[in-house]
Order: structure tokens, then sequence, then C-alpha cells
């Protein structure tokens, strides 16, 4: 089970959008490789709760529904240290599209920190779903609500988004893991 915390961290990675030079193409990144690692570590993290096996396909569909609405926003803010409408200026030279209707929604678009704790429970919250027939999923909400801000934390002091994600991967992996095991 120990080889699961390098493998959520990587899918993270991988998920997140990571690049890579590969045999000289810059920036190489072959979707169908990053379409596979955002379900398969939805169904990754279930597999380490406990979630038995016919059940990871749906799983791996259901974190990809939690993961859809974006949060850019929030960790733009945590890594510069201050609001992207001020910094974040795009091709046009408008600012960045701002909080995110969920932001806006709870009122969290001048709270970076607590965004990023609510952004945690909301990639894991459509797992809920299955909760009655698989009531190991519960260990996934907790996990993934104290890894968001871990791994924010750890890009704001590396100043390396790629670090943030790995970070991520493994905090979620092994806390599911204490959770499920203690």
């Amino acid at each position: 089970m120990l080889l699961a915390i390098p493998a959520s961290a990587t899918m993270d990675w991988v998920r997140g959008g990571y690049k890579l030079n590969v045999c000289g193409l810059k920036d190489w990144r072959p979707l169908w490789w990053e379409r596979l690692c955002k379900f398969g570590h939805g169904a990754l993290l279930c597999a380490i709760a406990g979630v038995w096996w016919p059940w990871l396909p749906l799983c791996g569909v259901l974190w990809w529904l939690g993961e859809k609405p974006g949060w850019g926003y929030t960790l733009g803010w945590i890594s510069h240290g201050q609001d992207p409408l001020i910094w974040d200026k795009g091709a046009d030279g408008h600012p960045s599209d701002g909080p995110e209707a969920w932001q806006r929604l709870l009122g969290l678009d001048k709270w970076p920190w607590l965004s990023l704790f609510i952004r945690g429970a909301m990639w894991a919250l459509p797992l809920l779903v299955i909760a009655w027939w698989q009531p190991a999923v519960w260990y996934v909400v907790p996990a993934a609500t104290v890894a968001m801000p871990v791994g924010a934390w750890v890009e704001h002091l590396s100043k390396q988004s790629v670090d943030g994600q790995w970070v991520r991967g493994a905090v979620v992996a092994a806390v599911i893991l204490l959770l499920s095991y203690a």
C-alpha cells in the first residue's frame, strides 16, 4: 500500500498539466495520459480507502466531476501573495477571469486559504453518492480537504507549482492510509 503514495503523487502531477521535454519536443504532453490519470487518481484513492474494486471506475468519474470546477485563482493568490486581479494579465492586457463562481457564491473570493480547504472537499464530495454502499469513500473527503491547502503551502514556499501537485497527491494518499488503517 505504501506504493500508493508515490503513485498518487505522480497521478496528481500528471493530472495537473505536467509538461515534459521528450525527444526534442518541447512541452510534450499526451492528452490520453493526462485523462487516464484524472480518472485513475480517483479510483486509486478509493482503492486505498478500501472501496470494493467493481466500484472503482465510478469512483474515477465522481472524482473527475469534483475536480471540474476551477480553482487556479486561489492557488495564484497564495503563490504570489496577492489577488490575481492585480498581477495576472491575459494576452489582451486585461485581468484574469477572477474568482471562480463557487468562490463568489460562498463569499470566499478574498479568503484563499479557506477556499482551498473547501475546494479540497469539493473534489471528494461527489464520491459520497456511493457512500451508502461503499462507506470507505468517507475517508477521501477529509484527506482531500487537508491535502489541498498543504500542497498550496508547499507551492508557496518553493514557488514551483509542480511541487504543490506532487505534495498534494502524496498527502491525500497518506491521509487516507492513516484514516483507513489506523
